[in-house]
């Protein structure tokens, strides 16, 4: 499938999830579809890179986080470049690249 269908996908999911979780009368139901929807906007606005939807629906940390071993999950070696390669590319970013602590090539998303 194309990617572009698949983030659209994913945006309508949370979406869909945020609106079951305002019907729901039990308010554990509520808080848990909630919480679900909220992390999967924030992992929809990281990889649109739309930042203001991530952060209002997840840690900036630990969404960034998860968002990496996703998208390293599916796309391996291609992970860099949805990530921020095509971005720095784009815009022509210099220094858009750290080093961490041990070691290994890291974006800056900070």
């Amino acid at each position: 499938m194309e990617t572009h269908f698949l983030l659209e996908l994913l945006g309508y999911l949370a979406s869909g999830l945020i609106v079951i979780a305002m019907m729901m009368s039990s308010i554990l139901w509520l808080r848990m579809i909630n919480t679900v929807g909220a992390a999967a906007f924030a992992v929809y606005g990281l990889l649109i890179h739309a930042y203001p939807v991530a952060l209002l629906n997840g840690d900036y940390d630990r969404v960034w986080t998860a968002t990496r071993q996703v998208v390293e999950a599916i796309a391996g070696a291609d992970a860099d470049g949805l990530l921020g390669d095509n971005a720095a590319r784009v815009y022509r970013f210099t220094n858009a690249r750290t080093t961490t602590s041990a070691g290994e090539s890291a974006w800056r998303h900070r």
